[in-house]
This record gives structure tokens, sequence and C-alpha cells, in this order.
């Protein structure tokens, strides 16, 4: 498949999730899911990577009107990584990421860092402990 884009990711999730939320079918969900990627002329996995994204987004947030959406699902990834880290900061940064002012870049920076900043803690928890 081509890289091009197909298509603003928020709107695409909050078309194909209703279907998913009331899928009764016999098959597994994944069929659906391989159904509506086709439809929408993504890979599978990706459809399910926006998703997720999407799913967390409303969570943190709630609904938005997908025209506000302007980040990419990736942007959104990174935040729930950080959110795992740090939810005060996923929290404080998560309107620079769906407005796309923020860099994938300069996300993954403060994950590190905060990753780091938990390794060192949890180093210092294990001394202690040894002591």
């Amino acid at each position: 498949m081509s890289k091009r884009k197909k298509g603003p990711w928020y709107s695409i999730y909050r078309q194909v999730v209703p279907l998913l939320d009331s899928y009764e079918g016999k098959d597994s969900v994944n069929l659906l899911i391989q159904q509506l990627a086709a439809e929408h002329n993504y890979e599978p996995k990706v459809l399910s990577r926006m998703i997720k994204a999407g799913r967390f987004l409303d969570r943190l947030v709630g609904h938005l009107p997908p025209e506000d959406v302007r980040g990419g699902y990736a942007h959104i990834e990174y935040i729930q990584r950080l959110h795992e880290l740090a939810p005060e900061e996923a929290s404080s940064l998560v309107g620079m990421a769906i407005s796309k002012k923020i860099t994938l870049e300069a996300l993954q920076a403060i994950i590190d860092k905060y990753s780091i900043q938990l390794e060192q803690g949890d180093a210092r928890k294990r001394s202690k402990a040894r002591s």
C-alpha cells in the first residue's frame, strides 16, 4: 500500500468504532477490522493502532470533533506511553499533541527523560533494599 495520506485518522476511528462496539458476529472481530481497514485503504495493523489511540484519547479527554485532531495517531501513542510514566505530564501535553504543536521527537525525548528517572528511582530502591 502506498504511504500517501488516506484520510484523517480520528475521523476514520469515529466511523469504525460504533461498528466494532456493536459487532455480534460469529467470526473474530479481527475479520471485521480487516474488512474495515480495506474499506479505508489501510492495513489492518494500522487501523488497529488508530483504534487503540482513539480509545485512549477518548478516555483521556472525551470525544472531540474530528477536525480538532490534527496530530497523527502516533502522537497519541506517544502520549499514551508518557501517561504510563507521568500521567500529569501526559495530560498537560495532550492538547499540543492533538493540535500537532509538538513533534514526535520532542515527545520521545520527554518519554526518555521520565524512563531514565524511573529507572534511577528503581535502582535506588533496590540498593536500599539490599542495605
